[in-house]
């Protein structure tokens, strides 16, 4: 692993929504502890805090070929997908942005925000340069769990979704909220299991540090073209 990488894996941002919940993770994209989430709400502050969306893997189509924009860690330390290594700018602020340049000379941006006062996490992604066309594949991973807790495969794990017009809606467990996403793109429903993420700095820690995690299915997005400012 690179210095450069491990830097990235060390460094950590986090954005609050006011309420007690929040949304953090690593510059690189990799979870590394089982308070790296996406979706990261309060449902009785300050100590009834729910993970429902951990993160996601994903990776941009052009006429150049698939790239990764996310990566993930596995046993035995195997980074996949490899998306950190095209990292080439991030700022924090005003809310956490990255820039990745693909092989082809795509450049993609990928923002992040909070919404104070609600429990709402905002994704955006574009293309800045490079080829006209670029297709964007983006599967969140659920789970639905205590925030000090971690997530293993069960046959409990509700995968079916509701769908109305641009949202998805999944209901991981009886008790849990829902988990609304409103999208612009195409929804695919295929239910999996992604298992044994690893959460580095857990380990570190001498606690438990392995994962499962539920994709009931992905989404599909034609970015946007845009000359870069």
């Amino acid at each position: 692993m690179s210095s450069s990488l491990t830097e990235m894996m060390q460094d950590e941002w986090l954005e609050a929504d006011g309420l007690g919940g929040f949304a953090s993770g690593t510059v690189s994209g990799t979870r590394t502890r089982r308070y790296h989430a996406l979706l990261l709400t309060a449902t009785q502050p300050p100590a009834g805090r729910l993970v429902l969306v951990n993160g996601f893997d994903a990776s941009v189509e052009t006429p150049g070929g698939t790239y990764a924009i996310s990566s993930q860690l596995y046993p035995p330390d195997v980074m996949h997908p490899d998306g950190a290594k095209r990292v080439v700018e991030f700022e924090p602020e005003p809310w956490p942005k990255w820039l990745f340049a693909l092989e082809d000379g795509t450049k993609i941006q990928q923002e992040i925000f909070a919404v104070n006062g609600a429990s709402i996490v905002a994704l955006s992604w574009r293309a800045l340069t490079g080829t006209e066309k670029a297709t964007l594949t983006v599967r969140p991973f659920l789970s639905g769990r205590d925030y000090h807790s971690l997530h293993h495969e069960n046959p409990q794990f509700r995968f079916q979704t509701e769908t109305r017009e641009n949202q998805i809606i999944s209901y991981p467990y009886p008790g849990i909220p829902g988990i609304i996403a409103v999208h612009n793109g195409h929804y695919q429903h295929r239910p999996d299991w992604y298992r044994n993420f690893v959460y580095e700095q857990e380990r570190q820690r001498g606690f438990d540090f392995n994962e499962d995690l539920a994709a009931p299915g992905s989404f599909r997005f034609e970015l946007s073209s845009m000359k870069e400012s």
